[in-house]
């Protein structure tokens, strides 16, 4: 059993847990801004050590931070309003395709109106998906999206907080 730092709790209660073990499991408030969250994570972490994300969603907080392990359901959310994580540069950013998007009658952000279309199906194509599919079947998008964390043609880009026991 690991144990779990929440983010309510003062910062003694972490050293103590990183006298006793290197795997620790970090607990943001749920009801706090992503930025918040964000910020938080960042703040708590310490090089060296292993650090399990609980409930640990959106993009920023998945790519940014150095996390050894997390459960997060942004990905499957992502998937249930009709998107897919879609590599720009060197991130995964959500791209409308379904036409239960919210969306979907928006001029350039949805698949059906923006001018990179063919360019997005090209991708989609060539990594073995069909984007009629992937709009209208709810489990394709779960597996594109599995797919993309695991395969990333992007990359994290984690920012050490200066200063922490350094």
């Amino acid at each position: 059993m690991l144990p779990v730092f929440q983010s309510v709790e003062d910062k003694a209660l972490r050293d103590a847990y990183l006298q006793l073990t290197d795997y620790i499991c970090l607990s943001p408030n749920q009801n706090l801004s992503e930025a918040q969250r964000f910020a938080w994570a960042q703040d708590v972490h310490v090089a060296g050590v292993k650090f399990h994300g609980l409930a640990t969603t959106g993009n920023r907080m998945l790519s940014r931070v150095d996390w050894y392990s997390v459960d997060s359901s942004g990905w499957l959310m992502v998937a249930a309003m009709g998107n897919i994580l879609f590599p720009i540069g060197d991130r995964l950013q959500p791209l409308s395709l379904s036409d239960t998007a919210p969306t979907a009658k928006q001029d350039a952000k949805h698949l059906s109106t923006m001018p990179e279309r063919p360019w997005i199906i090209d991708q989609i194509r060539r990594r073995g998906y069909h984007e009629d599919s992937l709009a209208k079947d709810y489990a394709a998008r779960i597996c594109w999206n599995i797919d993309m964390w695991n395969s990333p043609p992007w990359r994290k880009e984690v920012r050490h907080s200066p200063g922490l026991f350094a």
